[in-house]
């Protein structure tokens, strides 16, 4: 990465930081709070309900915009990763509805839902 891309993703990762500073859903590990996960380039946020999924949305949408960013929800999926198949995941990001996909490639391995 050159400098300028560290730079960029040192100043996109402050945001994320700061819009879920006071977001109280996640993932318990253990006795840790897992609202994100980094790899490479690429965050996943991640919830055990839609609820919470949608919470930690709302707040990363309202921090981008005070710094006069948005998410780009033509790249951002959704992926529910529990047992409960047939149930649609709905997340909203400035009025659209995320995608809804059940795998993804990444850096050459298959992420499913199951």
């Amino acid at each position: 990465m050159s400098t300028i891309s560290n730079n960029v993703y040192i100043y996109i990762q402050h945001v994320i930081n700061e819009g879920l500073a006071d977001v109280q859903e996640g993932v318990k590990v253990e006795s840790v709070l897992v609202k994100s996960i980094c790899f490479a380039d690429d965050q996943a946020m991640v919830s055990h309900t839609q609820r919470g999924l949608q919470r930690i949305m709302d707040a990363l949408q309202q921090t981008s915009e005070k710094y006069n960013m948005r998410i780009n929800v033509k790249k951002t999926k959704v992926m529910q990763m529990s047992g409960r198949k047939g149930r649609k995941l709905r997340i909203m990001v400035n009025g659209k509805e995320l995608e809804s996909v059940t795998q993804f490639c990444y850096l050459g391995s298959m992420v499913t839902e199951d």
